[in-house]
């Protein structure tokens, strides 16, 4: 059977990695505090479709799901321990409503009971219609290059802030040539 405490174990099914014992305990607790727990996902609301959305409620949700993001973008807010305070001057600022309103995505995804929520001031604060469809992944590109654009705009808020797309959607190319006759890598 599978782990459902584990990341890579989707509700029990898939990977099976290291049995539980002392480590796997280790690893629970780490996973626990960055994980939504499998029973909590029934009770999940969902975004609701205005036409042609389904694309950009797909890679909200999936956003969502990416907790050290999700992390980064509420704590734009300036709400708790962990927040960092955003000038008014920056929080009004047309450009960064629509980070505001994936905030408010995500408050309503990660608390509220209702069955779904209406991204529609998400969509008009992008300039998107309603009625085209788009490619999810152009879409993806397009929303986390605008994000990272506007926070490299603020010196004010924090480097790994400024940073979040880069440190969470990037990644390097790495080539390895190996030679069957003598095993050289290049």
């Amino acid at each position: 059977g599978g782990q459902k405490w584990n990341p890579f174990c989707y509700m029990g099914l898939g990977w099976k990695g290291e049995k539980k014992g002392k480590k796997g305990k280790a690893k629970e607790a780490q996973y626990e505090s960055a994980l939504v727990r499998p029973e909590r996902l029934k009770n999940l609301g969902g975004l609701k479709n205005l036409g042609a959305t389904c694309y950009l409620n797909s890679m909200l949700q999936c956003l969502f799901f990416n907790m050290p993001f999700r992390t980064g973008i509420m704590r734009l807010s300036g709400a708790g321990a962990a927040g960092v305070e955003v000038p008014e001057a920056v929080r009004g600022n047309h450009g960064f409503k629509p980070i505001l309103e994936l905030q408010k995505i995500f408050s309503h995804l990660h608390i509220s009971r209702a069955r779904s929520y209406d991204p529609r001031e998400f969509i008009e604060g992008l300039k998107l219609s309603f009625t085209v469809q788009q490619d999810a992944q152009e879409f993806m590109k397009m929303y986390l290059t605008y994000i990272e654009t506007e926070l490299s705009k603020h010196s004010n808020i924090p480097v790994e802030l400024r940073n979040l797309v880069r440190k969470n959607f990037s990644g390097k190319y790495a080539y390895c040539t190996t030679c069957k006759e003598c095993n050289n890598k290049s």
